[in-house]
């Protein structure tokens, strides 16, 4: 997360908000706090993986931070990665192949 945001705080691309890619590098992953780091390897299906990280998000914002308007700040981001509909949250996605491929 720390070393993506940086990262992404590096970029020089004039298309990207380059704040907002460090937010999102920072919120991606924060379901994998409760869920653990499910790779391919591990047998649940995308659609099973995305239901319990969205369980866990859902229980990290409502009653582990209350709810609040930081609280939904965070869920806004996470969902907003999630969707890979924003070049944002694509080129945080990328980043995270890419810090993946350093670590290998």
């Amino acid at each position: 997360m720390h070393r993506m945001a940086i990262l992404a705080l590096c970029s020089s691309d004039q298309n990207l908000d380059v704040g907002k890619c460090a937010l999102l590098a920072v919120v991606h992953d924060l379901a994998e706090a409760q869920v653990g780091d499910i790779a391919p390897s591990d047998g649940i299906s995308k659609q099973d993986k995305r239901k319990l990280e969205a369980a866990a998000m859902d229980n990290i914002i409502n009653e582990m931070l209350g709810g609040g308007v930081a609280a939904q700040r965070i869920r806004s981001l996470w969902d907003e990665y999630e969707a890979q509909e924003t070049a944002e949250a694509k080129f945080v996605k990328d980043l995270d192949l890419f810090e993946m491929a350093l670590q290998a």
